[in-house]
């Protein structure tokens, strides 16, 4: 039973000692991430319908590419809270 509430205890200080370590990884995993998304979506049709979209938006918004990015965020952000949780799902540990 000692043992069992000591884990408790330690458990705070063993993440706060591999903190640095984990938060590098998380960038490692990230950057992984973020260039997979970019050789994905930046292809020429995406790029030329954001052009497009720019200058439509330009009429009647003062800055069209804050409206573009938030609308691309939005949207990835579904997805990838939807791809996260079936991972979950799939496999919870």
């Amino acid at each position: 039973m000692y043992l069992h509430l000591r884990c408790g205890t330690t458990a705070p200080k063993l993440v706060a000692a591999h903190r640095e370590a984990l938060n590098a990884f998380a960038e490692h995993a990230m950057t992984q991430a973020v260039d997979a998304l970019e050789k994905v979506l930046l292809t020429a049709d995406v790029v030329n319908a954001c052009s497009l979209a720019k200058k439509a938006y330009s009429v009647y918004h003062d800055n069209p590419m804050s409206v573009i990015e938030q609308r691309v965020l939005g949207v990835l952000s579904a997805h990838v809270g939807a791809a996260m949780a079936q991972k979950n799902i799939e496999h919870p540990y």
